[in-house]
């Protein structure tokens, strides 16, 4: 363990408008206290201060149910406080669409609602990539064009 870390995170970097928004914890720790969850912003923020294309100070959001400050539960709300003193380049709270925004370059929140948006992620992919495979193969014409060479393919992961 490192000093000054109660618990470590599982983060990823997640393809966004801006490049990519590291996104922790997402699964590692169902629940967390406001000190935790601000422990992860700084880890994050280190994280992603490396990812290609980065801010020096990344930007820093919390996911919540909304952006006012009356939204959210008691330790999400005292999470906010925290990370708005921290130092950090905190820009508040953020919702699950801002995720592959440029708006943020981190999102910080408790494993079990992190797992809940990496796993709805993953199933709209598939649904996304399961509709253009039925489409590109639904008759011999279409199978010739989704055989047509086209732009190379950009790589998804960092670096």
């Amino acid at each position: 363990m490192v000093p000054g870390v109660e618990r470590p995170a599982i983060g990823s970097a997640i393809p966004s408008r801006g490049g990519y928004t590291y996104m922790l914890d997402l699964g590692a720790n169902a629940a967390c206290t406001p000190e935790q969850l601000l422990q992860f912003g700084v880890m994050g923020s280190i994280l992603a201060a490396d990812l290609p294309g980065a801010h020096q100070m990344p930007r820093v959001g919390l996911l919540n149910i909304g952006e006012e400050e009356i939204k959210g539960n008691e330790i999400v709300r005292a999470a906010h406080h925290l990370l708005a003193a921290s130092g950090l380049n905190y820009v508040g709270f953020v919702e699950g669409h801002d995720i592959f925004s440029d708006k943020i370059d981190v999102v910080v929140t408790d494993g079990f609602t992190g797992n809940v948006a990496l796993k709805t992620m993953e199933g709209a992919a598939r649904l996304i990539a399961d509709t253009l495979r039925e489409e590109f193969t639904r008759n011999f014409a279409r199978k010739l064009g989704a055989l047509a060479p086209g732009p190379r393919s950009t790589r998804f992961a960092p670096g």
